[in-house]
């Protein structure tokens, strides 16, 4: 669910935006969306296709942002992510922008790595007594899932986002209207809140398992 939810929106974006580039009448957001979910309805063939690629995108969104985890573990070192500059601000700040952060931590891993070493997350698991290994298991299960679910899907609507955006601004296709700015603010809001809930997750998670450690 992690990653196939996500990988249905990601999929959906790049169809969407497809769509607005190849057909010639004007329609609204609502048809656009009916027009774009039409493609892959039509056949099984395309239902399994949708599918397939679907849990694609959505395992390559996975590694993509496991990446820039590591980076960034590695980048601030050796302060965690969750203590950086950028977290520090309040919440409503860093939910407006959380979008724009998500691109900043992607060029940045992009134009300053400079070795696989520094993309690889170095796991608490190593320093942990084996006698508190079902403490760490329940932490992985309690917190690791969901925090995995929104950050990918925090990706996949900043897709989403940027597809409607493009084809608003440069489709002849697309027509401007309430309900399409609508979408827009809400994607990107959407977008910025299951960032933020999704480094919450990752904190508490990252937090426990040292705690764990220096109990070992």
């Amino acid at each position: 669910m992690a990653q196939f939810v996500p990988g249905v929106i990601v999929v959906f974006s790049g169809s969407f935006l497809f769509s607005m580039f190849t057909e010639v009448n004007s329609l609204h957001l609502g048809d656009a969306v009916i027009l774009t979910m039409d493609i892959w309805g039509e056949s099984t063939r395309r239902i399994l296709i949708f599918i397939g690629l679907s849990i694609g995108s959505g395992m390559a969104i996975h590694g993509l942002h496991w990446a820039v985890l590591g980076f960034l573990e590695s980048f601030f070192s050796p302060k965690a992510t969750y203590e950086t500059f950028w977290h520090d601000k309040r919440i409503f700040i860093q939910l407006l922008l959380a979008p724009l952060k998500i691109i900043w931590e992607i060029c940045l891993l992009l134009v300053k790595a400079s070795s696989i070493k520094e993309l690889a997350i170095e796991e608490n698991v190593c320093s942990l007594d084996y006698l508190k290994i079902d403490g760490y298991k329940f932490l992985q299960e309690f917190y690791l899932n969901f925090a995995q679910f929104y950050a990918h899907t925090s990706y996949a609507l900043l897709l989403l986002f940027i597809s409607i955006f493009i084809s608003a601004l440069f489709s002849s296709v697309l027509s401007f209207s309430c309900l399409l700015l609508i979408v827009l603010v809400f994607s990107w809001l959407l977008c910025g809140f299951f960032f933020i809930i999704s480094r919450v997750q990752f904190a508490a998670l990252f937090r426990a398992e040292r705690s764990l450690c220096l109990k070992s």
